[in-house]
């Protein structure tokens, strides 16, 4: 009678037969030893691991420690392979996630796990191949650390506008650390007069997915000063990663304040052209309509000499209010036809027989009365310090334009100094001309340069 011991032999083998297909299928290399240390059962998973061209059927039966003789090489440090091991089998303690460098630069990571046989002790080991996994974690480690050292304030907020998430930098900004503010309403120490209208810009920012808000506006620090912000937000909260108010912040108070010294110049440039249009013009207007009477009267060459003094300090008025709004930064800008704009301003300068030539084509954007007012600048230090019958050109370069005279050109050694005010090489000059004509180029935001022409 063998009933039994047969069901006891069918169970065995629905047993084993479940066994090899949860190993056959795990994702990882599996490897089975039993009581002698033989290799008692492995899956293919474990050659891809290894990258070595075996088969199961090559490792069933072998004696473990050969099996790891013969894989030592491709590891990094092969001895220390080898060495734990025999550490782990004698420790007999599970050992998880154990990281193993290889040779070719990937990443295993191996679990032991012992167990008991009817006839002593058994180990199972398990490899997995990490090395992109641990190029993630390496990735977001940078990208974490770039995150903690940027200067820009990285936030992120619900709908309701609490901080969820706040980078290291907002303590250099703002003397507040990330703790402090997580929680908090995101615009709690914004100045009242910049929160009104931030936040009329908020409501529909919060329910228009994936749009973008772009707004400079004051915080106040931990100690009670004020630091101006640029604060760009993006709307991510359909984003599942992000799920929330995106915010890149980045400290302005510098270049604020160096904007409001600007402004302050400015001002003062203006009050200075107010007093000098007004209060030097009206008794030089009235000079000069003396001496016209008393030309009439007495025909001298004092009176001569003294009119063309009151002419000069006219013109020199009129330089200096040019050179004083030269300088500020250009807001507007429209499609300006440069040839069409050099014909008006040649039309308006006095050129005696000078000759104009335009070899240029060309539509840039400019401010088109002060692009004009340079222009003509040129125009007539072209005619002044080149003479009656100069011939002027125009032409193109390959990031800009040129304007060229065949007059007698400017010394080398002098190229610097003509850009200053005042500075002339003729008797009759105001030394303002290149001056105003440098200001308007770079109140544009290009760049201006003297150098020899083609004749």
């Amino acid at each position: 009678e063998i009933t039994e011991r047969k069901e006891r032999e069918q169970e065995l083998d629905e047993t084993n037969t479940v066994l090899r297909t949860l190993v056959e299928n795990m994702p990882m290399g599996v490897l089975v030893e039993d009581t002698n240390r033989d290799i008692l059962m492995a899956n293919e998973r474990l050659m891809d691991v290894f990258d070595v061209p075996l088969s199961t059927h090559d490792l069933i039966g072998r004696d473990c420690d050969a099996a790891a003789e013969n894989l030592k090489e491709l590891f990094a440090d092969p001895e220390e392979f080898l060495n734990g091991i025999d550490r782990q089998i004698a420790n007999r303690e599970p050992i998880l996630n154990e990281e193993l460098p290889l040779a070719d630069g990937r990443i295993l990571e191996r679990d032991y796990i012992p167990y008991t046989l009817p006839d002593g002790e058994a180990f199972l080991w398990l490899y997995r191949d990490i090395t992109e996994r641990k190029e993630r974690e390496r990735e977001l480690e940078r990208r974490a650390a770039y995150l903690e050292q940027s200067s820009d304030i990285i936030s992120v907020m619900d709908s309701k506008g609490e901080v969820k998430y706040q980078s290291a930098s907002t303590d250099r900004v703002t003397n507040f650390s990330p703790a402090e503010v997580i929680g908090d309403f995101g615009f709690e120490h914004v100045h009242p007069d910049d929160l009104e209208q931030f936040e009329e810009e908020f409501l529909p920012f919060v329910s228009q997915p994936n749009t973008e808000v772009h707004e400079e506006l004051r915080v106040q620090t931990k100690d009670g000063d004020w630091r101006w912000i640029d604060v760009r937000g993006m709307n991510k909260l359909d984003d599942p990663v992000i799920d929330g108010l995106l915010f890149s912040s980045r400290d302005i108070s510098e270049r604020k304040e160096h904007e409001e010294a600007l402004q302050r110049e400015r001002d003062r440039l203006d009050q200075f052209a107010s007093v000098v249009s007004h209060d030097l013009r009206n008794p030089l207007n009235v000079a000069q309509g003396r001496i016209d009477l008393a030309q009439e009267e007495c025909n001298t060459e004092h009176l001569d000499a003294a009119g063309r003094g009151v002419d000069r300090s006219l013109d020199l008025i009129d330089d200096m209010l040019e050179l004083a709004r030269a300088g500020q930064e250009v807001s507007e800008t429209e499609p300006v036809e440069v040839a069409t704009l050099a014909d008006v301003c040649w039309d308006t300068v006095e050129t005696a027989d000078a000759e104009i030539r335009v070899d240029l084509n060309s539509t840039i954007k400019a401010d088109r009365s002060r692009f004009r007012q340079m222009v003509e600048n040129l125009f007539r230090n072209a005619i002044e310090h080149g003479g009656e019958d100069v011939t002027v050109r125009i032409g193109s370069l390959p990031e800009g334009f040129y304007f060229e005279d065949d007059g007698s050109g400017i010394p080398y050694d002098e190229r610097e100094e003509v850009w200053e005010s005042g500075y002339s090489g003729s008797d009759d000059g105001t030394g303002f001309g290149l001056a105003i004509g440098k200001q308007i180029v770079e109140a544009h935001g290009w760049d201006i340069r003297i150098t020899d022409g083609s004749d």
